[in-house]
């Protein structure tokens, strides 16, 4: 009887040792896309466990999800996503109070009139490119940072300073990047730069009706070489992780040049290895589009 009261206790205190150890641990995020891993990477530096849900190379409007993921969120101490308008598969998964939503944060803009009737929402699920918005789920991410992980709320919030110093910076670039434009338009494949365009007042025409994947009909080719030139467009913009088949086509048809756009969505592996990141990829952006639109 002493024996087994004996054993019983030390399982009692080994068990208890766990748990202190266990709650001692960093605490383990999960982010649904590229964005929200950048800007929590900004915050966290290594104090957190970060894991990227979706595989580099995958389109988010894509993505499924494996039962896999699932345990994986329910187990983390956070999850943070950015709405089931943009990752129509979180509907999958059961959320409790460990998820994070930036998406009911930041005020979501409507497509303009001419893109709604190809989208399924009729909100621009694409928010980041407002930089403004990123400054907002910084702040909130950090928040949640600080419920987690208390005694780092210093060092979290003195990362979220400097990040959204680089914010500005970038901001500023933004708006210095689009004056004295020449033109006024730019066409892309499929449209998920209205938040770019609205801040800095350009306009996107986009090509609706055909898949990127296959060719078009003389007629819709014929109908979309016409708007090339009646826009007085220099380059057709596609997406990442998007054919370039459609573009091509029309390029050879027109003349106008081809070049890809970051959704930022997420990356491939390589960019990811070469050390890509939010800033870095809305710069390129932005050296693209002022230079279609012929900015000084």
């Amino acid at each position: 009887m002493k024996f087994t009261l004996t054993l019983l206790t030390f399982f009692i205190l080994l068990t208890s040792c766990s748990d202190q150890k266990n709650s001692s641990k960093a605490p383990q995020i999960i982010v649904s896309n590229f964005v929200l891993f950048d800007i929590l990477r900004n915050i966290s530096k290594d104090k957190i466990a970060i894991d990227y849900l979706i595989p580099h190379g995958v389109d988010i409007h894509t993505f499924a999800p494996t039962p896999r993921d699932v345990v994986k969120i329910k187990s983390a101490s956070l999850f943070i996503y950015s709405g089931d308008i943009l990752e129509h598969s979180i509907s999958k998964f059961v959320l409790d109070a460990k998820s994070l939503d930036v998406s009911k944060s930041v005020v979501l803009e409507k497509f303009h009139d001419e893109h709604q009737h190809s989208h399924q929402f009729a909100y621009d699920p694409h928010f980041w490119f407002d930089i403004s918005n990123v400054k907002i789920i910084a702040k909130e991410i950090t928040q949640s940072l600080v419920k987690l992980d208390t005694k780092n709320e210093t060092f979290y919030n003195s990362n979220l300073k400097k990040y959204i110093k680089k914010l500005n910076s970038l901001e500023l670039d933004y708006i210095n990047s689009f004056k004295g434009c020449k033109k006024n338009a730019i066409l892309v494949t499929h449209n998920a730069f209205g938040y770019l365009a609205n801040e800095y007042g350009f306009e996107i025409h986009s090509i609706h009706g055909v898949s990127s994947e296959s060719m078009p009909s003389a007629k819709v080719l014929s109908s979309l070489v016409d708007e090339v030139k009646e826009l007085d467009i220099n380059t057709l913009f596609f997406e990442s992780f998007v054919s370039d088949k459609l573009a091509k086509t029309i390029s050879n048809e027109t003349g106008v040049k081809v070049d890809m756009l970051y959704t930022i969505s997420n990356v491939s592996k390589d960019d990811f290895e070469n050390g890509a990141d939010y800033i870095s990829l809305m710069k390129i952006n932005m050296f693209k589009i002022s230079s279609a639109l012929e900015c000084k």
